[in-house]
């Protein structure tokens, strides 16, 4: 049983080029220019840019730039711990009227307490959807 030539140089399965064979034929030129744009169009990342300022760079610079980031986390954090709380009241006053509305009108005015529901879900439904109107013309768009 033969093994296949290329498995038998560790060199040559590391990549390392092979000294020519004048025996074998030469590649056709075309295959050699594709081969060359393979390897021109599949590098890979290109080196750091070199710029004065980073031989001046020192430990204190790299402290002083964790303490910003880890500021900038920790406002962004409040941020949205805020946003969660507002939405929450902001949500939470509909929720509110609803329930004053249920008890103070069904019991003496259940027609009228008809009526501004029948308002409010028209109001509601017509927010919602156009607001899905507008998210589907917005996907359309794209």
């Amino acid at each position: 049983m033969s093994e296949r030539p290329d498995r038998e140089d560790p060199e040559q399965q590391a990549g390392v080029p092979q000294p020519l064979n004048h025996d074998e034929e030469a590649p056709p030129p075309t295959a050699i220019i594709r081969e060359l744009s393979q390897i021109v169009a599949h590098k890979g990342p290109q080196e750091p840019r070199y710029h004065p300022l980073f031989d001046k760079l020192e430990p204190q610079h790299l402290t002083k730039l964790l303490e910003v980031v880890r500021e900038g986390l920790a406002a962004r954090m409040r941020a949205q711990r805020e946003r969660i709380w507002f939405r929450f009241i902001y949500m939470s006053i509909p929720f509110a009227i609803f329930i004053f509305l249920t008890l103070y009108l069904l019991p003496d005015h259940s027609d009228l307490y008809l009526e501004i529901l029948k308002v409010l879900g028209a109001s509601a439904l017509g927010a919602v959807g156009g607001y899905g109107f507008k998210a589907y013309q917005e996907q359309q768009r794209d």
